[in-house]
């Protein structure tokens, strides 16, 4: 008995001191390291902002918000253009959403109490159109051709306004208003600006309480989806300097590839350059050689040949200087033997004697060692000795063989 009393409390005194130790602990701390935990595994994650296509959004629900100074959500008057609709008081553009599942599209619209010339009030339902029609055309469409939309959600039975009967009494078996409703749309009526117009039909109770058969509307809904252009992503934190670094080596390697490109281009002009140039001069060289074998062929043909074909060189005499001296002394000899002779004529200087003289032509060539012959001619008496004139000759015929032996040179 004792032991059972002594093992209970031992087991409270167990109990009691491991609810102090929980209780000690320091949740702030706890959260703390929670905190740290968390931050350290977000750490290496970012959010980036990527495009997406409009028309091709994957499946989910999506906020159709407002894009600068855009409206998300416009209703427009059906049959006059640009002029806002009487029903845009009872839509919550705010809560608009657009809808993907399995690639088809929908929009929910919510509506709101309509607050406005001193009474309340609610819109009762809204149809919508999804045939061919366009802006265009849209006046053609029919009644009938509106279709009833989804009911998402309705207000509760308290939310109600004094229009609450005419409202059961068009739509039988309803007793609460809608809240919000959903309607297929085309993705492919989505236009380049990201703008999707829709063509529906509204029922405001108030409107048909005061003129019978006018609560129902017809409305424009046109959507911009230009939010939805982009979205937000979390991805791996990027090194953003092990990036630069890759970045400005592949810079780097297609600069270096450029250069090459360039440098490879240029030494093949210029070899080609070279060789043209180097073509045009050996065929101006190799012309310029034929012209002149040409003229050089003209000039051996125009002049006389010998048997071996050279050209003939005329020889020319040699003077015979021996020769030309022994007939000269020969002629003085001859000279003094005849002085005793009467003159035949005067001298040009009225001298009265006049001397026969002789004046030797020496005719000597190569082929023949033939003598001189003696030419006689009387010469005019000119008061100059036999002597003196032998003298004279032989320096003039001296002269005359130092020309011809400079000329024959």
């Amino acid at each position: 008995m004792k032991n059972t009393t002594l093992l209970k409390v031992l087991s409270a005194s167990a109990i009691f001191t491991a609810i102090a130790a929980i209780e000690s602990y320091d949740h702030n701390a706890f959260a703390t390291e929670v905190a740290a935990t968390a931050t350290d595994n977000q750490s290496d994650v970012e959010t980036k902002t990527v495009p997406q296509d409009v028309k091709n959004l994957p499946d989910g629900t999506y906020d159709i918000k407002s894009v600068g100074e855009k409206k998300n959500v416009e209703a427009l008057n059906f049959s006059q253009e640009g002029r806002e609709s009487m029903a845009t008081v009872g839509l919550d553009t705010e809560k608009a959403k657009l809808v993907v599942k399995n690639w088809q599209y929908s929009v929910n619209v919510t509506f709101k109490p309509i607050e406005k010339l001193g009474f309340g009030g609610y819109l009762g339902d809204l149809k919508y159109y999804d045939g061919d029609k366009t802006h265009t055309n849209r006046s053609e469409i029919k009644d009938s051709d509106f279709k009833d939309t989804t009911i998402i959600e309705n207000y509760s039975k308290n939310e109600k306004d004094a229009f609450i009967d005419v409202y059961k009494k068009k739509f039988p078996g309803r007793t609460v208003y809608p809240k919000t409703l959903s309607y297929n749309v085309d993705k492919n009526k989505i236009d380049v600006n990201n703008e999707l117009e829709t063509f529906t039909q509204v029922f405001v109770p108030v409107m048909e309480s005061i003129f019978p058969g006018a609560g129902t509307q017809r409305m424009t809904l046109k959507y911009d989806l230009s939010s939805l252009t982009t979205k937000t992503i979390t991805v791996p934190k990027v090194d953003r300097e092990k990036l630069a670094k890759e970045k400005a080596e592949k810079e780097r390697i297609e600069a270096e590839r450029l250069a090459k490109e360039k440098a490879e281009k240029e030494h093949i002009e210029i070899e080609r350059l070279a060789k043209e140039k180097a073509e045009k001069e050996r065929i101006e060289i190799e012309r310029l050689a034929k012209e002149k074998a040409e003229k050089e062929r003209i000039e051996r043909e125009k002049a006389p040949v010998t048997a071996k074909g050279e050209a003939a060189i005329l020889e020319k005499t040699e003077f015979d200087l021996e020769g030309y001296l022994r007939e000269q002394k020969q002629l003085t000899e001859e000279t003094t033997t005849t002085s005793n002779k009467k003159p035949l004529i005067n001298d040009i200087f009225g001298q009265s004697e006049v001397k026969d003289t002789f004046v030797a032509i020496p005719v000597s060539t190569k082929e023949s060692n033939a003598t001189t012959t003696n030419v006689k001619k009387p010469l005019a008496n000119t008061g100059i000795s036999t002597s003196s004139t032998a003298f004279f000759g032989l320096a003039s015929l001296f002269a005359v063989f130092i020309l011809r032996r400079k000329f024959n040179k």
